[in-house]
């Protein structure tokens, strides 16, 4: 199966397989010799039929275009899209922001106190391992940046990501089910339709989530660590881009608000 999934398949999660996040904490393999292993990771549905998002298959990007470029993944974000937009303060992984100043640290709730504590830093060492999928650490000043580029409009051609690639990127690739998951029990009530309003798409395209917010087309992504989390939303007809991070890992309550 595995020689028929493609690029776009891949990033639009419809290669057949579900997550498997938990297989990468730890793991002493090489990077390559990872995604390689993935080949042996039993479907869930055949290629293309259904939506299943994995952060593997992004890292599996990552991996591809170090074999092609000969080059690391973290270069290739510095050189290709951290130095082009002047993101000064963002670094590729974690172990790269270590060093740097004035950083939120994760937090989390204690039920049992009912108090708010702190992680050290490097509490999401792991998401190092694959990169791709989410070691990023940047601020909303350099985030803003990134969303202007994709705000540039599809006719454009002298930019980071020329004017067609853009709209490619934003165009459906796979059809996700707008269909709210609630927990059993959990009934539809009208505050938390509105939240599921602002939180589901109807469709996938390249690396990110798509739908409408009351008439007004949406490209959006939202993402999360042990403690931090963040969601970059768009809508691109009408210029408008948000930015929001968290050093708690659900944005989702602070979108709501």
């Amino acid at each position: 199966a595995d020689a028929q999934v493609t690029i776009r398949d891949l990033l639009s999660h419809r290669s057949g397989l579900p997550r498997h996040d938990v297989a990468t904490f730890g793991s002493k393999r090489s990077r390559h010799e990872f995604i390689y292993r993935t080949r042996y990771l039993e479907p869930t549905h055949p290629i293309r039929e259904q939506w299943q998002y994995s952060n593997i298959m992004v890292s599996a990007v990552g991996v591809l275009l170090e074999v092609v470029t000969g080059q690391t993944w973290e270069d290739l974000v510095r050189t290709q899209i951290l130095t082009p937009l002047s993101m000064t303060r963002t670094y590729p992984t974690y172990k790269d922001s270590a060093t740097a100043a004035n950083k939120a640290l994760p937090m989390y709730w204690d039920e049992t106190t009912k108090t708010w504590g702190q992680r050290d830093w490097m509490v999401n060492k792991d998401a190092d391992f694959l990169a791709a999928d989410g070691a990023i650490v940047s601020n909303v000043e350099d985030m803003s940046k990134w969303v202007i580029e994709h705000l540039r409009g599809y006719d454009q051609e002298k930019h980071l990501i020329s004017g067609p690639l853009l709209a490619e990127m934003h165009e459906p690739s796979m059809t996700v089910s707008a269909r709210p998951f609630l927990p059993e029990g959990v009934r539809l009530t009208p505050g938390l339709r509105d939240y599921m309003e602002l939180r589901l798409g109807t469709s996938y395209g390249l690396g990110w989530d798509q739908g409408e917010y009351r008439g007004h087309r949406r490209v959006f992504h939202s993402g999360s660590t042990v403690g931090q989390g963040a969601l970059v939303d768009l809508l691109p007809d009408d210029e408008i881009g948000l930015v929001m991070l968290s050093n708690h890992w659900n944005t989702g309550h602070h979108w709501r608000e």
